[in-house]
This record gives structure tokens, sequence and C-alpha cells, in this order.
């Protein structure tokens, strides 16, 4: 399997060490050209040259598919560098494994809806770097909801607050994309993961947003937006709630958190310890609560932030593989909606 790299950074790395770690008969391309050649672990960089260990095969893009036959490519570029990319690897008809959000404005949205439509006939495997989509967290959690175990919602409160100097403590904040509007920066971009989780969760509800506040608040030195707060109401044919999202980029330690309460009980999910909390109760005659009768339940969650990169990177490929079409849980119509969503928040 041939497979091109577009962008080799933090991310682009660690998806070539999670592939070589399943897939062995695997060659890695990227293309000529500057980019940096500095070598990362998980967490922090590393004496060496990228190229030399990973064996990286150097090729132009107009080689593509004349000179070298590739399988499948990864986009791991900034933010406004995305849809630039996946509009060129389409029209070579290469299957595509691209980082969130896909895109930064509205005329990307527009073209990526077109590329959803042409893609009917082309049938390539398009798929976006929404990790949490994997989570065995958020999975069960969406089977508890769905079984109405704290009855029908009420209301459900989402927060994710992070440093944004401790992306990658070894890089001056200020001088990477997530504090530059114009390469897609910004908390409601960089933290889109909210929105597409919510969007799994309740996927049989309509979110209308009713309102919307983001601004810069901190001093920190980026020219992006720190602070959001929206305001969604959820609504099928059987249940209307609200949906608060906060996110912010100043925060320490990390929080990151989802409450929903019911008619019979709440979950507080913590998304960075991996824990879910179930609290149950009864309301008696005249809606009295005997107090006593509260009964809760918690759920520890064993794995690790890389398992989740590598379920989402072994589908991808095993879907190319095979043939098989990506499921609609992590298909290109989802991404779509999630930064449409997240558009229309900035909108406002």
């Amino acid at each position: 399997m041939n497979i091109l790299f577009l962008g080799i950074g933090v991310v682009g790395q660690r998806h070539i060490r999670n592939i070589k770690l399943r897939f062995k008969k695997v060659n890695f391309y990227t293309l000529n050209g500057k980019h940096s050649k500095q070598l990362y672990s998980a967490n922090r960089p590393l004496d060496g040259d990228v190229n030399k260990k990973y064996n990286l095969r150097l090729i132009n893009f107009s080689d593509i598919n004349k000179k070298v036959k590739i399988d499948a490519a990864f986009i791991c570029l900034p933010n406004h560098l995305h849809l630039k990319f996946l509009k060129k690897l389409f029209q070579k008809n290469i299957h595509i494994f691209v980082e969130k959000p896909g895109g930064i404005n509205k005329q990307d949205l527009r073209s990526l809806k077109n590329i959803q439509k042409k893609n009917i006939r082309k049938k390539l495997k398009i798929m976006f770097g929404y990790h949490l989509r994997f989570n065995p967290l958020i999975i069960n959690l969406k089977k508890i909801l769905q079984k109405k175990k704290i009855g029908n919602i009420l209301n459900v409160l989402s927060e994710n607050g992070e440093h944004i100097a401790d992306y990658r403590k070894y890089q001056k904040y200020w001088e990477v994309y997530h504090s530059k509007k114009n390469k897609g920066g910004g908390v409601l971009l960089n933290q889109i993961h909210e929105i597409d989780y919510l969007l799994f969760l309740f996927d049989k509800y309509k979110l209308n947003l009713k309102n919307s506040y983001y601004s810069k608040i901190s001093k920190l030195k980026i020219d992006t937006e720190d602070t959001a707060s929206s305001n969604f109401l959820a609504k099928n044919k059987n249940e209307e709630f609200l949906i608060t999202i906060l996110l912010n980029s100043y925060e320490r330690p990390k929080y990151r958190k989802l409450k929903i309460v019911g008619t019979m009980g709440k979950i507080i999910a913590d998304l960075s310890n991996n824990t879910l909390e179930i609290y149950r109760y009864k309301i008696f005659e005249k809606g009295l609560l005997n107090k006593n009768k509260i009964s809760k339940k918690k759920i520890n969650y064993n794995f690790k932030r890389n398992d989740l990169f590598k379920k989402e990177v072994y589908y991808f490929l095993n879907s190319v593989k095979k043939n098989k079409r990506i499921n609609n849980i992590y298909g290109l119509a989802k991404s779509i909606k999630a930064l449409e969503l997240t558009l229309k928040i900035k909108k406002l």
C-alpha cells in the first residue's frame, strides 16, 4: 500500500507510527518542497530527520498516479489548507483522510458539499479526523440515553476549557495556526469535537441555534476568539431540551465534561478522566422525591488517547483495502454538518 502524507508534523508522525504498528507492507510518501523535517515523539521534539526516520519517499504532486500509484492520502496540514488539497486529491481519485475541521469558512463549506455530491458517483473513501467518534465512553453514553436510563432529557451542558499554550508545550503558542484567524485558528474550529460528538449523541433531534457569543477575552497573544458560548434547542416529536456549549482556550488545568439532566436522573461524563457517573431517582406521588432513593453508578473506561487515533486510522485504511463503504457515522456528510453548525455560530 502506498500512502501519501501532506503534513508530517506532530499529527502526521503520530498517524505514521500508528499505521506502522498494524500495516507492515506500506510505503510512505510526501511531497518535495519546503517543510519542517523536525522529528517528534508523542509530546516532544527529538533529534533526527523525519524523512530518514520513517523512510519517507519524496515525490512531486504531478507524479501522483502517473509515476507513483497512491492508494490513500492523509491531509495533516493547518486548517486553512485542508480544502485546497482535498480538492486536488479528489480530482486524482484518491481515498482521503483529512484532519478536522476540513475547512474554515462558507466557501470551503460549499466546496465540501460539492465534493459530497460528486462522490456519489466516484465513491471514494473520505473520512475526517474526529477521533471521539471512536471513544467507547461516548458510544456507551449514546446507548444509555437511547434506553432512557435517566428519563426524558431536560438540559445538556458541554464544557471544554484548555490553555492554548498546553496544546504543544514545546512550541510558542502565538506562532502556531491555532492562534491565527487567517489560518483557521480560534476556539470554535479547534475545539469543534464538542459540536461533533453532540451531533452523534443527539442525531435523532433537530438542533436549532438560538443564540451565541464568541470573543477574545484573555490577554493571550492571538487574533482569534478564545471564548465561545452557544445555546441550541434540541427537538423531536417527543422531546425538547436545551443544549449549552461553553468553550475556552485559556483554562488550566484542562476541563472537559458533559452533563445531561433528565426527568429521572443525570449523567456526568468526564472526557479528561474517562469516567461516567450515572445518578438515578424516582419521583413519587404529588411530585415528591425520596432523597434516600438516589442511586449512583460510576463507570471507568480504561483506554489511552492514542487508542482512539489508532481506531480511526485503522478503520479508514481497512475500508480502503477491503473496498468497504465508510459508515455514515464517520463519513463526509456528518463532518460537513459539524462544520456547518460551527460556522453558523461564528456568523451570529
